[in-house]
């Protein structure tokens, strides 16, 4: 026997045994995964926390406020002294809204279904009547009833309390029946908040950014002490008009206005979208809204919703 030959026979019991491990391993994966649904089960089966009420067969939310709609935006001190009479009047009236969109209940039952138990909490009871309260139905069965204070702790009918690790989607962006003048309400809100957490203290500075350069200094200007909860995407999105669909920035510069300016001058006015614009009144647009109209951000830190030309005209813009 030459002694490649021995060295062939030598191997032999190790190229088997390598076999026999592979197929081994293969016998395991296909086992795993096999069973791994059933794993799944025996250890969420460990876990007896309760879970929140499953809304995923519900078709239709019911959203009941405790004073009305305009009570609500009130207490949230959202920019509502800048609605129409005929805003407020409607909103006054309105008690409750219906959302039977398919998606938009989709995105609040998969939100209410990561809630997590909070057992410190068990059986206490609501120290206040909440601002509102939704009730779930699949068709004409109510499925659950929850309200909330917090926009991440929800309280269920049944005495349980979850706590979210994100705030709850916006209920009344998804109404049909208020969506527009949220939006509005929104945008005025996004312009305050530029203010508050950036031109302020630039202003208080003596030194306005350069127009060419308004949004990246608006941006990097804001301070963390302000906004710390806000990521930098979360900041990007405060120049971008809530109604006017995709986009960088919704807002352009006044050039003329100043630190020294007086206080009713326009700083800031919405208009198409773009990066560090700046100019005058023929840049502003009616058109990112329904009814039609534009937000302005006065020196002074007021925000106005422009609805006709000769509000536009009115404004001071030099």
């Amino acid at each position: 026997m030459t002694i490649e030959s021995n060295k062939a026979n030598k191997k032999s019991p190790i190229r088997k045994f390598s076999v026999l491990v592979i197929v081994a391993l293969c016998m395991v994966f296909i086992y795993m995964q096999t069973t791994s649904l059933n794993l799944l089960s025996f250890f969420n089966a460990g876990d007896s926390s309760p879970k929140p009420p499953d809304l995923s067969r519900c078709t239709r939310l019911e959203i009941n406020f405790y004073r009305s709609v305009l009570g609500y935006i009130q207490r949230l001190d959202d920019g509502f002294d800048s609605m129409s009479s005929d805003e407020i009047e409607y909103l006054k009236s309105l008690e409750k809204i219906v959302i039977d969109d398919k998606k938009a209940i989709k995105k609040i039952s998969r939100f209410v279904s990561k809630g997590h138990y909070r057992s410190d909490l068990k059986g206490a009871k609501l120290a206040m009547i909440p601002p509102l309260s939704v009730a779930c139905y699949s068709n004409d069965e109510r499925v659950a009833i929850f309200a909330f204070f917090d926009s991440d702790l929800i309280w269920f009918d049944n005495g349980e309390y979850f706590k979210y690790d994100t705030s709850f989607p916006d209920l009344l962006s998804l109404s049909p029946e208020i969506k527009n003048i949220w939006i509005n309400l929104n945008s005025i809100v996004n312009l305050a908040e530029i203010y508050d957490a950036s031109l302020h203290s630039l202003k208080e500075n003596k030194k306005y950014p350069r127009p060419e350069k308004w949004c990246d200094v608006v941006i990097r200007n804001i301070s963390p002490e302000y906004e710390p909860q806000l990521s930098r995407e979360q900041i990007e999105e405060l120049l971008r008009s809530p109604g006017a669909g995709e986009g960088k920035c919704h807002y352009a510069m006044n050039p003329n206005c100043g630190p020294y300016s007086p206080g009713n001058m326009v700083l800031l006015f919405e208009t198409k979208d773009g990066w560090n614009q700046y100019g005058g009144p023929e840049l502003f647009t009616f058109d990112n809204h329904n009814p039609r109209g534009g937000c302005v951000l006065l020196n002074d830190g007021t925000v106005k919703f422009i609805r006709t030309e000769e509000e536009l005209n009115n404004l001071r813009w030099e």
